[in-house]
């Protein structure tokens, strides 16, 4: 540990050092596109006989980083991954090189270490040392709406029960307002106050709001982007639905253009061959439900313009900063989205906020609020659209530079005509 100190690091990688000889438990949020290995100090671990735990809310996510920690060159074959989709013998033969102390870092998925048996091996590790936590936003079901699955119930529940001598908690996130800091503190049960905050450069992703009255108008839009998109070279598309429904609704409408469509009911075989079929794909359009964005690999894409469209509003404004920055991990990609919305689109998802939460219910009326903070940012005519993004995900340095590229910015009047349009119905 000492020879690691008197060598040269950052300020805030002297910090990290000196909450780890502490035993305390650390908040980070990271800029998007970083990974924590970049920011974490990595060569600790060789002067370190401990096991490090890094816990990854789904495959793709962890195989992204393993990917990005082999070119890194760091570790030298001191790490290993782990997942539910391995083999018997290649999860043994881990584990075998964990006993034998030849693994410093072990990569593995919230699901497999929920499992019984991951769980008590790694327990009782000798030298376990610090956890980390990727991705621990998740923990806050307001950020993502009721749609989205909660990958880290299990852990959480482990956490805050009396753990003897349970190593120090290393949360990182990617997106964390800081209404919601404590909300993650208090899930993971962490042993510290605030977060650190590693800035960087925030991605000016491109948004625009289509404002159709009928539905009819809101398909003929949809078939014109669709259609505009794979005329384009290096480009992809992705058709967010909130519903099942919606998902089937639009593969007969578009089936021409259809490269895939993932949905909740596809089994795990379906979804490995529709994500190798992406990726060799040149131009590909895929319907997708909300619920199931997290297991695509858009690190993968060869792509240079990724265009994500809303077939109704995004459960909240944070949802929808969420899907277009982590979409910008790579500089090369230039982010669009577009929303097309109906009045009815926000009538059936209050309504169904209205009758999921019965009561006075504090959840419920976070979740309102959000949905109405939703309908300001696509009526509203008068500030950039990435200006509101950057000001909700509280990035300051950043939040007063207008992108010159959303609707609003491109074209205000037009935008205000669409607005007293709609002034005519009553929500």
């Amino acid at each position: 540990m000492q020879q690691f100190i008197e060598s040269q690091h950052s300020l805030q990688q002297e910090q990290i050092i000196e909450i780890l000889s502490q035993g305390r438990d650390f908040l980070g949020v990271l800029p998007v596109g970083k990974a924590w290995f970049e920011i974490f100090p990595l060569e600790i671990l060789k002067y370190s006989k401990s096991l490090m735990v890094a816990i990854y809310p789904n495959e793709s996510l962890l195989n992204n980083h393993v990917f990005r920690l082999k070119q890194m060159g760091q570790m030298d074959g001191r790490f290993e991954s782990l997942t539910s989709q391995m083999p018997p013998h290649t999860q043994r033969a881990v584990f075998e090189r964990i006993q034998r102390k030849e693994v410093s870092l072990l990569m593995i998925t919230a699901k497999k270490l929920q499992t019984v048996n991951t769980l008590t091996q790694l327990i009782r590790h000798p030298f376990l040392g610090p956890l980390i936590i990727e991705q621990g936003h998740w923990v806050v079901p307001s950020l993502w709406g009721p749609v989205v699955p909660h990958p880290y119930g299990g852990l959480v529940n482990l956490f805050q029960q009396q753990w003897p001598g349970r190593p120090p908690l290393f949360v990182f996130s990617h997106f964390l307002p800081l209404q919601y800091e404590e909300a993650v503190i208090n899930q993971f049960s962490l042993r510290c106050h605030s977060p650190m905050r590693f800035l960087a450069a925030t991605p000016s992703p491109t948004v625009r709001v289509e404002r159709h009255i009928t539905q009819y108008q809101k398909l003929k839009k949809l078939e014109y982007l669709v259609q505009n998109a794979i005329v384009r070279s290096s480009s992809a598309t992705i058709l967010l639905c909130h519903s099942l429904k919606d998902v089937f609704m639009l593969q007969k409408r578009l089936s021409a253009y259809i490269s895939a469509v993932f949905h909740r009911d596809l089994e795990p075989q379906e979804k490995e061959l529709l994500l190798m079929k992406l990726i060799l794909d040149t131009n590909p359009f895929i319907i997708i439900e909300t619920s199931m964005l997290s297991e695509l690999p858009i690190h993968l894409w060869p792509y240079g313009h990724l265009q994500i469209i809303y077939w109704q509003m995004p459960w909240s404004c944070e949802s929808l900063a969420q899907h277009l920055l982590v979409s910008t991990r790579y500089e090369k990609t230039a982010v669009e989205g577009v929303i097309l919305y109906a009045k009815e689109d926000y009538q059936s998802q209050k309504q169904w906020l209205i009758s999921h939460y019965s009561g006075e219910n504090s959840l419920k009326s976070i979740e309102i609020d959000q949905l109405n903070r939703m309908r300001h940012f696509c009526r509203q005519s008068t500030c950039c659209r990435r200006v509101q993004l950057m000001d909700w995900l509280h990035c300051d340095s950043f939040s007063q530079v207008a992108c010159g590229l959303c609707d609003v910015c491109q074209n205000p009047h037009n935008s205000s005509r669409w607005r007293n349009i709609l002034d005519l119905f009553r929500y």
